[in-house]
């Protein structure tokens, strides 16, 4: 595993390697409002309004590049053949949290 996503073949239809659908192929789900991941040890799910730790709800937030996204399993993946850090993909970060995208991003490491 090298934290990648990485896209084979010739694609027909850019739907075919949105979010979603490479979240569906890894059998997990993914849409504007929630988030499934199968793990080793049973899938892991959050929802917008799911309770943090903190005791406060949390929502999904995804930042592209360091920038806010709001298209989350719509987006389509960077068709580049050479994947950051070396080159142009996408960096894409998908967080469940309490706090506002602004103080997120900056939890990152990346610039808001």
């Amino acid at each position: 595993n090298d934290d990648f996503i990485h896209i084979e073949g010739v694609v027909h239809d850019f739907e075919d390697i949105n979010l979603h659908s490479f979240f569906e192929a890894a059998g997990g789900e993914f849409m504007k409002d929630s988030l499934m991941i199968p793990t080793n040890e049973g899938s892991v799910e959050v929802k917008n309004g799911d309770t943090c730790p903190n005791g406060q709800p949390g929502r999904l937030m995804m930042f592209v590049n360091g920038e806010l996204n709001d298209e989350m399993d719509e987006y389509v993946i960077a068709p580049y053949s050479i994947v950051r850090p070396q080159g142009l993909g996408d960096l894409i970060k998908i967080v469940f949290d309490t706090k506002n995208p602004g103080e997120v991003n900056t939890e990152l490491g990346v610039a808001p």
